[in-house]
């Protein structure tokens, strides 16, 4: 990873060496997938994975910066995640729940009780020290947007064929 970071910066300060950096980068990459597909001690890349380096940061934030998710397409960097995701971070809770309208919503046979919607307004300052959201969860939401971008899809077809259906019926009864 330290590579191709040094790759990187090379190509930012230098555009001349564009070219031959993005085949260098393409052969690293090839060369440390293979590497890791043929590993058979995943403790010892685990440890190595998890070392932070002085800026505070592990090999997975640099894989995810530098756009190296072919590394991570491996059964050891598999596991690893595996074990980064069932971490002692507290994940649990209802996705619907971050949403403003839908707990007003919710909370509406309690509305005669209290103000809901006015004590949680989206524009007010909120007290979050008590969150702690997984260190990955939103790369993964932002990386999950083509399942979203599917099941509307599926949905548009599925009411485009129902919208056929009833027509065709109308135009033959």
């Amino acid at each position: 990873m330290l590579l191709l970071e040094f790759l990187t910066r090379l190509k930012e300060n230098y555009n001349m060496f564009e070219f031959r950096i993005d085949q260098l980068k393409e052969v690293l990459h090839d060369h440390c997938r293979r590497i890791l597909v043929n590993l058979y001690m995943p403790k010892e890349i685990r440890a190595q994975v998890k070392q932070r380096d002085l800026f505070n940061h592990n090999a997975l934030y640099y894989m995810e910066k530098l756009d190296s998710f072919r590394l991570l397409d491996t059964k050891v960097m598999d596991r690893i995640m595996k074990d980064y995701w069932n971490s002692n971070v507290d994940s649990s809770g209802f996705f619907m729940s971050c949403s403003t309208c839908f707990n007003i919503l919710r909370t509406k046979k309690l509305s005669h009780i209290d103000d809901y919607e006015s004590k949680h307004r989206f524009y007010e300052l909120r007290d979050i020290s008590e969150v702690r959201p997984h260190e990955y969860i939103y790369k993964v939401f932002v990386l999950s947007m083509q399942q979203r971008y599917f099941i509307e899809i599926m949905i548009f077809l599925v009411l485009a064929a129902l919208f056929q259906f009833y027509i065709d019926k109308f135009n033959s009864g």
